[in-house]
């Protein structure tokens, strides 16, 4: 995957509009991260595409809109196999999206 796993650049403007409050938002967007993961896993694993694509298509827009590109990438990729009806994505795939999210959160931490 070519995306970086946070895009500082994406941070910085964040920083620009919101200033001292992105602290803040970071805290939320890590929640945000446990909470879309923790649904999606048992949909996944339960077969249920309505529910991956709106879980994934969230978490999609709350990573990339705070620089998490490559966790983006990986929900938008899950996003549309659900809704496209492609053949399922495999265990590995959603092992990798779950690594990529810890690793995100990880990398969330160190932002200030």
């Amino acid at each position: 995957m070519s995306h970086a796993l946070l895009d500082k650049a994406v941070i910085e403007m964040r920083r620009g509009e919101v200033g001292d409050v992105l602290p803040r938002l970071l805290d939320a967007l890590r929640g945000e991260i446990a909470s879309r993961m923790t649904t999606l896993r048992p949909a996944f694993e339960a077969g249920d595409p309505h529910t991956v694509e709106v879980q994934a298509h969230a978490l999609k827009s709350a990573a990339r809109s705070f620089g998490a590109m490559q966790l983006g990438e990986l929900c938008a990729q899950m996003e549309l196999a659900a809704k496209t009806g492609r053949p399922a994505l495999g265990p590995d795939d959603f092992d990798r999206l779950e690594a990529t999210a810890a690793d995100t959160l990880k990398a969330l931490v160190g932002v200030s």
